[in-house]
């Protein structure tokens, strides 16, 4: 099959296995949110913010480093997977621990850093993602969307159990972090396939990974600071009703960011491959990926907010009416979401994610 069927293949596999995945975010998202209420779910909302901050130690901006070496040379895959894999495992026992001592300095409920306590277990579980990566060098992303299903379903039905069941909000903190662990297994068992890990350590090849990736590092934590540090300064002066309010637009309009990030999920790849050969065949991609993109983030801004008020009675019910003006306010964000997605991975492909950091920076 030629590279051209693949990404096409690739990209129906991704715009089919992201559409299912939004739709179980929603359903699951509107059925927490009218059943909690709107403090519960503010609660909720924090203490994955909260640790939103320290999954950026785990990551380290690796992710798209190692896709674009082992796309650019596949005899290193294994090791690389393999040592990207223990890298991560060491990186998120130092986040466990970071977000545990640091929510114990500030004043905060027991039972909210309980909460986090528990919700900090998941980042155990982030190793993968590394092993979907293997997917998508590979064009094969179906795999690693067949296993986001399973844990979209999962979590879903388990959520709506405990919802029939009334039980307390912990459970549903403790069901996020549980209903990511068949996910792993299904990945890891499906990726042998492709790509098997090497774990002999390669201090060399840490430091180059650590190297690459530190802009995108510092870049993650701009974005991180400016999407979410609103949340936590709210639920700081406010209390978490009102997180309550603005958590449930915001995770409503950030449904749309899957759209650019499936579609650059399936191409970048050939990003990585088009500027080792040919600079025009990157700049020919790009331009594609640019109109596309424009042509799908116009139509969804416009019917977004004119219709906001609609969406929030459908999806999160008369509660959160109240919020509709303020989703109006931000599904305008989502032009600068779509567009900076496609100069994130274009700079990356490149070797000029240092710029990415001085362009989020200013």
């Amino acid at each position: 099959m030629s590279v051209a069927r693949k990404v096409a293949k690739n990209t129906l596999w991704i715009i089919f296995g992201y559409g299912i995945q939004v739709v179980l975010g929603v359903i699951t998202v509107a059925c927490l949110a009218r059943y909690l209420g709107k403090d519960n779910f503010g609660k909720f909302s924090f203490v994955f913010v909260y640790l939103g901050f320290f999954n950026l130690i785990i990551d380290f901006g690796i992710g798209q480093i190692l896709v674009r070496e082992v796309s650019r040379d596949r005899e290193k895959a294994g090791k690389l997977i393999g040592n990207a894999i223990i890298i991560r495992l060491i990186l998120s026992v130092f986040a466990i621990v970071l977000a545990c001592l640091f929510i114990n300095l500030l004043h905060y409920p027991f039972k909210t850093k309980l909460l986090i306590y528990i919700a900090s277990l998941s980042f155990l579980l982030s190793i993968s993602g590394l092993y979907g990566l293997i997917f998508q060098v590979n064009l094969k992303i179906k795999y690693s969307i067949f296993a986001d299903i399973c844990n979209g379903l999962l979590k879903l039905g388990l959520f709506s159990y405990f919802i029939y069941l009334r039980f307390t909000l912990a459970w549903f903190v403790a069901a996020t972090v549980i209903t990511c662990i068949p996910g792993i297994f299904i990945v890891m068992i499906l990726s042998k396939k492709f790509i098997k890990p090497d774990f002999h350590v390669d201090f060399k090849m840490w430091k180059n990974l650590f190297r690459e990736a530190f802009p995108l590092a510092l870049t993650s934590v701009f974005i991180m600071i400016y999407a979410r540090a609103d949340q936590l300064l709210l639920f700081h002066m406010k209390g978490a009703q009102e997180v309550g309010y603005y958590a449930a637009i915001v995770k409503l309009a950030e449904t749309f960011n899957m759209i650019p990030s499936a579609f650059l999920t399936s191409i970048a790849p050939l990003f990585y491959d088009y500027f080792a050969v040919s600079g025009k065949k990157l700049e020919k991609a790009y331009e594609l990926t640019f109109k596309y993109l424009s042509a799908f983030v116009i139509p969804i801004v416009f019917g977004v907010f004119i219709l906001a008020g609609n969406i929030i009675m459908l999806v999160y019910g008369r509660q959160f009416i109240e919020a509709s003006f303020a989703l109006r306010i931000l599904i305008w964000s989502e032009i600068f979401v779509f567009l900076g997605t496609i100069q994130y991975y274009i700079l990356v492909s490149v070797g000029l994610q240092k710029i990415n950091f001085i362009i989020t920076l200013a």
